[in-house]
């Protein structure tokens, strides 16, 4: 089967030119995973990877951005390694937006680490219109929390076939949990919404959610107000534009925050007394105690080591030099 237009019902709900844009962007991917380095280092993440490669159905929403997370446990932070490795990567996503018709010259890129955010338009349709495609590869989360598993799609949205690396569904919806109580985005609430209905185990959600919260938290988790954080969340178009038409109306988006607390709520009154006495040593002493977080033993065995618990355990003892002064 070639790539092309595609009839697939799984796509008739959707705005006919959301759906167009959604299939050259996955043609896109594939285009980027052709290349070895690619697949030897990303790991695909977001709202593509939840919503087309962790589900079996229709998706329930689609995309216009593609994100992955750089994975690769032995190359340091800042390491001349990680700058050669990134700087061959940022040429491989140059290339395939030349490919899908992107001016080179109107390629738009913010280096910033630990993010490589990296565009352009793609003419798309007969009237001049343009789609803004978006690569965005993290380079902090170079350790999984699980280790990640490969997906392939078959014959799907007008595209034969894709195989990526994706993080397991928990590390997911995980990463999820801490983008929405950091950032209280729209799409992150019906991510998490989503994914908590798909098959997943609760002790390896736990597990994930523990590390993500001393990651992108400034305290512990049980001391953070679910409700007026995720009450505050609007009803947002830009939302609304990727879902099924006549689908996720105010009345059911005002159920999800509802869903989505309760659902947090309980996962944190399951937190047993060993991993409250390991998150407590965190925010206290910046110990890392994963006889403690993780007894176990069900987390990657590299995560202490994760970048983004050491650059919270240094922005915690900064913090506390200030006060010291």
């Amino acid at each position: 089967m070639r790539d092309g237009p595609s009839n697939d019902p799984s796509l008739q709900d959707f705005a006919p030119e959301v759906a167009r844009d959604f299939q050259v962007i996955l043609r896109g991917l594939k285009s980027f995973m052709h290349s070895p380095l690619v697949r030897r280092h990303l790991a695909l993440t977001g709202g593509i990877a939840l919503h087309v490669f962790h589900s079996e159905g229709n998706p329930s929403r689609l995309t216009q951005e593609i994100d992955f997370n750089f994975r690769t446990v032995d190359i340091e932070d800042e390491s001349q390694s990680l700058e050669e490795t990134r700087n061959q990567i940022d040429n491989i996503v140059k290339n395939t937006l030349v490919e899908l018709g992107v001016d080179p010259d109107d390629i738009y890129v913010d280096p910033l680490y630990p993010l490589s955010r990296i565009g352009g338009h793609i003419p798309v349709g007969i009237k001049g219109q343009t789609l803004d495609l978006k690569f965005e590869i993290g380079y902090i989360r170079r350790i999984p929390l699980l280790k990640d598993t490969e997906v392939t799609l078959e014959n799907k949205f007008g595209i034969d076939s894709i195989c990526v690396r994706v993080p397991q569904l928990e590390e997911v919806i995980s990463s999820k949990i801490g983008a929405l109580l950091d950032r209280a985005f729209p799409r992150d609430l019906f991510d998490i919404h989503y994914a908590l209905q798909l098959l997943h185990d609760p002790l390896l959600l736990r597990k994930c959610f523990i590390i993500e919260s001393l990651m992108v938290l400034e305290r512990p988790i049980w001391e953070l107000d679910f409700e007026d954080i995720i009450s505050g969340i609007g009803y947002d178009t830009a939302l609304v534009n990727v879902l099924p038409i006549a689908s996720a109306t105010r009345e059911e988006f005002t159920r999800m925050k509802d869903a989505v607390v309760r659902k947090i709520e309980k996962m944190v009154k399951s937190l047993n007394g060993e991993e409250k006495e390991g998150i407590e040593s965190f925010f206290s002493n910046g110990k890392v105690d994963m006889a403690l977080l993780d007894a176990e033993n069900v987390l990657a065995p590299s995560v202490s080591k994760h970048p983004l618990l050491r650059r919270r355990v240094q922005l915690m003892e900064a913090e506390q030099e200030k006060h010291r002064l």
